[in-house]
């Protein structure tokens, strides 16, 4: 999964994931990409409005949003 992240940071390609929370909670997000650390993302969220931090562990699945939904964002 870290790998897909560090490919669509480098190439500045939103991104959706679906997300589970600390608390077990699962959630869709439409993001793009900041920063990357060790077991760290940082994002703009689209469903949020704000910038979140992510765990790359708690990634359960990653896809590029296709070009015609990027301009809708």
């Amino acid at each position: 999964m870290r790998k897909d992240i560090l490919r669509f940071f480098h190439y500045g390609i939103p991104i959706q994931i679906i997300y589970m929370s600390q608390s077990g909670k699962f959630s869709k997000r439409r993001v793009t990409i900041q920063k990357v650390s060790s077991d760290f993302f940082q994002a703009y969220c689209f469903t949020r409005n704000a910038q979140r931090t992510f765990i790359i562990d708690n990634v359960l699945a990653i896809s590029p949003i296709p070009t015609k939904e990027r301009n809708v964002i």
